[in-house]
């Protein structure tokens, strides 16, 4: 699934510390989507590796009634001054409950 990702970071220059809270959608090829947010559990010392706490909002579509929570281990790919291009491997859980409404 591709997808999308919006986030701020508070950077700390006198500290050396990051702090990033962001949202992701992302949308298979039938145009079903999921919706992510994610953030660092405070500020991260710079340099050092970053582990965020994200978890599932929902979706749509077969996606409807997702939830979970998950650690994501980010690899950033392209880095410039106005965008960054990365992937990641998330570890965790996550469930599916259709609405009583879906269901029938």
């Amino acid at each position: 699934m591709a997808g999308r990702c919006n986030f701020m970071t508070e950077t700390n220059k006198v500290a050396k510390t990051i702090q990033t809270r962001g949202f992701c959608n992302y949308a298979d090829r039938a145009g079903d989507q999921v919706f992510e947010e994610f953030t660092t559990d405070g500020p991260v010392t710079l340099g050092s590796p970053i582990v965020f706490k994200g978890k599932w909002l929902g979706g749509t579509g077969k996606f409807e009634g997702l939830s979970g929570e998950f650690e994501i281990r980010p690899a950033s790919i392209l880095v410039s001054d106005t965008l960054v291009q990365g992937a990641g491997k998330k570890t965790g859980s996550y469930q599916i409950k259709k609405s009583p409404i879906a269901q029938k």
